[in-house]
């Protein structure tokens, strides 16, 4: 793509992106705020909801009272000579005084004397009716009455002489669009009353679509106390649903509060049209921009892009003319910059490809010289060894005679390239000293290649370097001589339930040009079956995350759980525990282990 179209493109795309963005992070915010909102008014809603029927109950309490108190009441009921004209008469003046739209009269057993729903009722059973029974046994009782499709609040308070119940009596106040229109006007919400899935009142609803029947149809079955979206022939509202307060749940009495989302969110669609519109402008101010800029920019970019085609053909030596605007003229100055830093680079690059050759072969020399699969008579042996880097300073080596063994085992301070070259010398000292005197204490020759290792790297080479080293003599038989300071190894007897911790009793090499006099032969003697573990302190001091050590304690787990084992299962074991354990490769890790042959241990 070219440069004045990548402008354009880039510069159209940020404008679209941006307004586009902006619109709908604004949309989604002022949405979410509003559908909070609009939330916590349809609770508030509920809770008005119950106070007015709370407030209401209330009204009626005292309203039952009062009538009562009244003695045309106490007279009718109370007196067993009144015929049921007369009592009815009397019910229907009191309903008239008192404003309710049911009355009931029983007498102190429930059984009905008047109503003024049926006036030709009289002499029924009453008293199993939750309302009529609380009212015999508490003096008063409140609650829900439904007959003929219409429900009543009612309140029951029993009609006393004394102490001596003779009667009670019932008003009743009818649940209708009274009620869902005073919510109404308190609250702005829209109300839908139910009975038994039917509709039973409702608001003006000239907010929602259709009828109550149809809008009750169109509500999920699941609404309950928490608001949830509902659509309402296209139009989005949230809702929710309880049982009317005093309520039975078998009497089905339930009510539906909904305010609209739809109005809630205008706002955020008004807003979202605007910032489109702006989005729309700022594209084509973008355009005319972009043109501009992409016109100034793009020769001299052409010049530099020929500039680099010359770069990648391989010519170093060219410069660039510096023009056009400040940038590109700074550009053009990093890149005859870069040419002459390439140039350089080439000649470093090969020399460093030249030291990672030197490196490869200082690697294959170590590993080379290192036995693969060290034997020796008598003994059942494996090591393995993992550097820190490509050379490391860890050293072992196992040289075996018609005898035994000697097995050496080191670590020079620090890893790389300079501790692998002083663990060379290490070994080719070793290897010399075993060779030439195979029935020396290991003492004599691990002085003797102090002086050497001292010489080479204090005296000529000018390091600071120390190892520490100790060097084992095996004879066949058990004896195991040794001398030198390294870390201590570890020593399990065939049958022992625990591993010893034999120390390696000297001092490093390299650090004083004669340590014969802290020099001494340690012997242990082996039997069949006991198995010995020498290893450097990349194995024990390996760190976790948290800076915890490997420690002693988990390899001595390990290698009791797996006593009876081939030693090499045991060395891998030990050296993948670790490498889990560690966070990071920062010290080499040497381990070399062999059992005594010649008897065969059972678990």
């Amino acid at each position: 793509m070219k440069l004045r179209s990548a402008i354009l493109a880039s510069s159209v795309l940020l404008v679209v992106g941006v307004g586009v963005g902006a619109a709908l992070t604004v949309s989604a915010a002022i949405d979410s705020s509003a559908r909070r909102d609009l939330a916590e008014e349809l609770d508030r809603s509920v809770e008005v909801f119950r106070d007015l029927q709370g407030y209401r109950a209330s009204l009626y309490r005292a309203q039952v009272d009062s009538v009562a108190q009244e003695p045309r009441v106490k007279a009718v009921v109370n007196s067993a000579d009144i015929d049921h004209a007369t009592i009815l008469d009397a019910a229907r003046e009191l309903q008239r005084s008192s404003g309710a739209d049911l009355l009931l009269l029983t007498d102190g057993d429930g059984i009905l004397r008047a109503d003024t729903l049926d006036p030709k009722a009289e002499g029924f059973d009453l008293s199993g009716m939750p309302v009529i029974a609380g009212a015999l046994a508490d003096g008063s009782n409140a609650g829900i009455w439904v007959a003929d499709d219409t429900a009543y609040e009612v309140q029951a308070r029993a009609l006393t002489y004394g102490d001596e119940s003779f009667g009670v009596l019932v008003l009743g106040f009818t649940i209708d669009d009274r009620i869902a229109a005073t919510l109404h006007r308190q609250t702005g919400a829209e109300v839908l009353l139910t009975l038994a899935g039917e509709p039973l009142a409702a608001s003006s609803l000239k907010a929602l679509p259709g009828d109550a029947a149809a809008l009750l149809a169109a509500l999920p079955a699941s609404l309950g106390d928490d608001a949830e979206t509902v659509d309402l022939a296209g139009s989005r509202h949230l809702a929710r649903a309880g049982a009317f307060p005093s309520a039975r749940d078998d009497q089905e009495l339930r009510f539906v509060i909904l305010r609209s989302l739809d109005k809630a969110l205008a706002d955020s669609r008004a807003i979202v049209r605007q910032l489109l519109l702006i989005a729309g402008l700022a594209v084509l101010v973008a355009i005319a921009l972009a043109f501009l800029v992409a016109r100034r920019l793009a020769r001299p970019v052409d010049d530099l892009v020929d500039f680099t085609r010359t770069i990648a053909a391989g010519e170093l030596a060219p410069k660039h003319a510096l023009t056009g605007p400040d940038e590109i003229r700074t550009l053009g100055a990093a890149m005859n910059r870069m040419v002459s830093e390439l140039a350089q680079s080439r000649a470093e690059l090969a020399k460093k490809q030249r030291l990672e050759n030197e490196m490869e072969i200082a690697a294959r020399i170590q590993t080379s010289i290192v036995p693969a699969a060290p034997r020796a008579p008598g003994l059942e042996i494996a090591a393995l060894m993992r550097t820190a880097t490509e050379v490391g300073g860890d050293y072992f080596d196992v040289f075996p005679d018609e005898h035994g063994a000697w097995i050496g085992v080191g670590d020079v301070a620090g890893h790389g390239l300079r501790a692998g070259l002083v663990m060379l010398m290490v070994q080719s000292s070793v290897a010399s000293l075993v060779r030439e005197r195979p029935d020396a204490a290991p003492s004599e020759l691990v002085g003797t290649l102090n002086a050497t290792i001292y010489d080479n790297v204090r005296e000529r080479l000018g390091q600071d370097e120390h190892v520490t080293f100790t060097l084992f003599r095996y004879r066949r038989g058990g004896g195991l001589r040794f001398s030198g300071a390294h870390e201590p190894f570890l020593l399990l007897r065939a049958g022992a339930d625990a591993a010893e911790e034999v120390m390696t009793p000297g001092t490093w090499l390299g650090v004083l040009p004669d340590i014969r006099d802290a020099l001494v032969d340690s012997r242990v003697e082996l039997a069949a079956g006991d198995l010995v573990l020498l290893y450097s302190d990349g194995l024990i001091e390996a760190r976790d995350a948290d800076g915890e050590q490997f420690g002693i304690d988990r390899v001595q787990e390990i290698v009791l759980a797996r006593r009876y084992a081939p030693v090499a299962t045991i060395a891998a074991a030990l050296a993948d525990a670790c490498a889990a354990w560690r966070a990071e490769a920062d010290d080499d890790v040497t381990l070399l282990l062999f059992r005594v042959q010649g008897g065969a241990p059972t678990a």
